[in-house]
């Protein structure tokens, strides 16, 4: 006779329960950046965390076109924009700030309105948060500095992507404040176009380079020298980007043909190694790494964290504090595991807008916010025994059924995969009163 749902879920709850016990993987209070700020331009608080540095600060894009910093404080933190330019004229915004380092040194994004293109994107550079911005400019004095930003180390060295005409290419650049701005060396000294994505406290810039029809993940090494990082193993097709490198040499990026799949380059290697998805069917990308070799990416439009002793954790399910939100992408992470990321956030209208946020990782427990069974009582053995009951009547249909007012995790959907999911995480925490 086959066995009931609840009995095979209980069985699996005592294996999950004794083995979790040796381990949690963290868990995260979750502030929405800019929530209490009060903008009757962006009332629904849409806005993109991109960067992040040692001291928790954040910059970003708030709504679109609007460049913002985010210092943490016990009062939910304080939003302010950066400045731009003296010179007048609506295409005159500082949009975005990409990368900040712990000396609160900002490398981002300045739209201009420029003679042969109209309003272009220029790489900025603002020493401190409230000084004018520098234009890193380009690499090619008939080109006007379109270009984007890669990456920013502890001693203010920029690394990105600058249009080069008249040759219709993208070329990697690294820039310094006293030294100006360089064009990094061509993979074989002959690639169709390269962009820098990424740079460490050595200066070594990681990135891709175009080769024919495929791309190549690549590092520019301090003696000049470019590698090729190679792809995973798929035929004679593919491409990979290398996004990120830490202070010990570990890279992460992608590798394609489809699947994509998130990878990482071990120091000195040039043989990525695939750290997966978080379901068969995803494609996945790895953003940013830190020194203890913690890797933020997505997977699908699902945010995850990727560790050694955890694997990848959706970390949807590993926020206390949801509040309705879905964390589509992690953008970044620090030394002390805080992370930057972008959650979706559907408004009673029906429309979906994507929020900044900033992920704090915390000692507490899931378990702490949980009432299954809305008596009033955190998690409990009365939740247990609620949940198992509603796991055992099946599938939610059809869609008078009971089950239809029920979501275990709060993310707007009625109970399904992702509810029983946040359960067992919870119940593998142990006792909660």
């Amino acid at each position: 006779m086959a066995a009931s749902r609840s009995a095979v879920l209980s069985s699996f709850i005592a294996i999950t329960f004794a083995t979790a016990a040796l381990a949690q993987a963290p868990r995260y209070n979750m502030t929405v950046i800019g929530a209490t700020f009060n903008d009757a331009n962006n009332p629904n608080k849409q806005g993109k965390a991109l960067g992040l540095n040692n001291n928790g600060v954040v910059v970003g894009e708030w709504n679109t076109n609007r460049a913002f910093i985010w210092t943490p404080n016990a009062s939910g933190g304080t939003l302010s924009f950066l400045p731009g330019l003296p010179d007048p004229g609506p295409a005159n915004i500082p949009v975005a700030g990409v990368r900040i380092n712990e000396n609160n040194q900002i490398a981002g994004l300045h739209l201009r309105n420029v003679p042969c293109c109209g309003p272009v994107n220029q790489v900025a550079y603002w020493p401190t948060p409230t000084s004018e911005p520098i234009l890193v400019g380009t690499l090619s004095p008939s080109n006007d500095g379109i270009g984007y930003v890669g990456g920013i180390n502890v001693g203010g060295r920029v690394a990105g992507e600058s249009a080069l005409n008249p040759y219709n290419r993208y070329n990697a650049y690294a820039y310094s404040q006293t030294q100006g701005e360089t064009a990094l060396a061509q993979l074989n000294g002959a690639d169709q176009g390269n962009a820098a994505f990424g740079i460490n406290d050595s200066n070594v810039i990681v990135g891709q380079a175009f080769v024919g029809a495929d791309r190549r993940a690549v590092r520019w090494n301090t003696n000049g020298t470019v590698t090729n990082l190679n792809t995973l193993p798929n035929g004679l097709v593919g491409g990979s980007a290398a996004h990120d490198i830490n202070n010990s040499g570990v890279i992460v990026g992608y590798s394609f043909p489809l699947p994509t799949r998130a990878v990482i380059w071990q120091p000195g290697s040039t043989t990525p190694v695939s750290i997966g998805a978080l379901a068969p069917n995803h494609q996945s990308v790895a953003n940013a790494i830190n020194n203890a070799g913690a890797v933020v990416g997505r997977s699908n439009d699902r945010g995850f964290l990727w560790t050694g002793a955890f694997g990848m954790i959706d970390l949807t399910n590993q926020v206390n504090n949801l509040q309705g939100h879905q964390i589509i992408e992690a953008t970044d992470i620090n030394e002390a595991g805080q992370i930057t990321a972008m959650a979706r956030f559907t408004l009673p209208s029906g429309t979906p807008v994507t929020r900044a946020v900033f992920l704090n990782p915390v000692p507490g427990r899931v378990c702490d916010s949980i009432d299954f069974n809305n008596d009033g009582a955190r998690f409990d053995p009365i939740d247990i025994t609620a949940f198992l009951s509603r796991f055992s009547e099946g599938p939610c249909v059809p869609a008078g059924a009971s089950c239809n007012d029920v979501d275990f995790n709060n993310d707007g959907s009625i109970f399904d995969t992702t509810d029983i999911e946040v359960f067992l995480s919870v119940f593998s925490e142990g006792p909660c009163f």
